[in-house]
């Protein structure tokens, strides 16, 4: 059966001599069609955004690891200089990632984020950059036993870093 056979067949039939009954099977054919089509975008937005939603949490992951580890080495750096501390190990825990808030224009709902030009690459343009909070502090020290040492020590990291003294550990190491 052709085509054109199908469509002479539908016209003859007593369902489509009424108008009414055309035009509202020609609405609901363009409301499925569509339907079909938002779907089928929103699919490809959804894919997009958690492509780009992966890259930025490994992003913030690599952050957070970098920040951790260069304030371990910061504070182990430092310990190696006490009288009475060596064979010092360090690990910084650190709560939440880095927040990095940049710039934008325009109302809210159309808000565009501004790129910095000056460099031999655009990058967004960053206004302030929030670094994770300590959330605790493990020392290994040979020496770490003297109490008098490990008090004031406790007291200085939680002084410098912020941390209560109650997330700070040191231990005696080997």
């Amino acid at each position: 059966m052709s085509l054109s056979s199908a469509i002479d067949k539908l016209k003859s039939s007593k369902m489509f001599k009424n108008k009414k009954v055309v035009y509202a099977f020609v609405i609901s054919l363009l409301v499925v069609a569509a339907a079909i089509c938002l779907s089928s975008f929103s699919n490809k937005q959804v894919k997009q955004n958690k492509t780009t939603e992966q890259s930025e949490a490994a992003a913030v992951s690599s952050l957070t690891l970098q920040y951790s580890k260069e304030v371990s080495s910061s504070l182990q750096n430092l310990l190696m200089s006490v009288d009475g501390l060596s064979n010092v190990k360090v690990v910084v825990i650190v709560e939440s990632s880095p927040k990095i808030e940049y710039l934008f224009t325009g109302a809210e709902q159309n808000q565009t984020v501004v790129y910095d030009k000056q460099s031999s690459v655009s990058r967004p343009a960053v206004v302030r950059e929030l670094l994770p909070k300590i959330n605790g502090i493990l020392i290994v020290a040979r020496g770490a036993n003297n109490v008098s040492l490990k008090n004031k020590l406790m007291i200085a990291i939680s002084a410098t870093y912020g941390v209560d003294i109650s997330r700070i550990d040191i231990l005696e190491g080997k």
